[in-house]
């Protein structure tokens, strides 16, 4: 059955309808189709995609966590745009949707010039793009940061901003940063962990209000994203014969308070 539509509320006071259909035919003919379906849902939508959208159509991924891409890509047999975006926005009812701010959106990858093409798109809608040869990297150096931010947010239940100036805290974070870039160079990702450890600090500090998606999903008794970023970081090392401690602990906890809060 499809939905009117959902309005979408803009910080500078804006409101405007977007068309919502829960029909997949509604996808046939699209000349870009991006899936922001949280990680947890990826594979259900990869399963189906083949038959929703054309040879033709670009599909585009800039959702959180490892692996999405390559999800999508062995479902379609094809190459897809991938990259990472901090537009942010939440739910403000039902139906409603409040815009966030327009942080920087990073694409690449695709066929033959098809990230260019994406750009061109978001671009044109007044977002912040640029276009990389690495999006790779890209994903895991936003996978690394979220895997030092949201896990520790969602066990200490704070605002990021909290998990700042306290040396536990930090301790834990640079912990899960170098385990995750070791994993990072075996998937043939060269990272810095000082950088990233920067880079974790100022998102913490730039979103001090915000509580992450994953204490949001534990609050609300739903699943995280948990297995799609600390927990791939622990897959791929497991791979390869590593064990990586920290966040393997890290994971068994956000586990374990996600069943108690379903």
């Amino acid at each position: 059955e499809g939905l009117s539509g959902a309005e979408c509320a803009t910080s500078a006071g804006g409101r405007y309808c977007l068309p919502v259909s829960q029909d997949t035919a509604a996808l046939s003919g699209c000349a870009v189709v991006f899936v922001f379906v949280k990680a947890t849902a990826t594979a259900v939508v990869a399963k189906g995609l083949p038959d929703w959208v054309g040879p033709a159509t670009i599909v585009v991924t800039l959702q959180n966590g490892l692996g999405n891409r390559e999800a999508l890509e062995e479902a379609l047999g094809r190459p897809v745009v991938a990259g990472t975006t901090a537009v942010g926005a939440a739910r403000s009812g039902l139906g409603t949707v409040l815009a966030g701010g327009n942080g920087p959106t990073v694409v690449g990858g695709g066929g033959d010039g098809q990230a260019a093409q994406v750009a061109g798109l978001l671009a044109q809608a007044g977002l912040p793009v640029s276009i990389t040869p690495n999006p790779q990297k890209a994903i895991w150096e936003k996978a690394v940061v979220n895997a030092a931010i949201n896990p520790l947010g969602a066990l200490l239940r704070v605002p990021n901003g909290q998990l700042l100036n306290n040396p536990s805290v930090s301790e834990l974070q640079q912990d899960i940063i170098a385990e995750a870039v070791m994993a990072a160079g075996l998937d043939g990702v060269q990272l810095d962990a000082g950088e990233l450890f920067v880079s974790t600090q100022n998102v913490c500090r730039q979103t001090a209000s915000n509580r992450c998606s994953m204490l949001q999903d534990i609050e609300a008794g739903r699943s995280t994203e948990i297995d799609a970023i600390n927990g791939r970081v622990l897959a791929i090392a497991a791979a390869a014969g590593h064990q990586l401690p920290v966040n393997s602990v890290i994971c068994r906890l956000v586990r374990s308070a996600s069943f108690l809060s379903l």
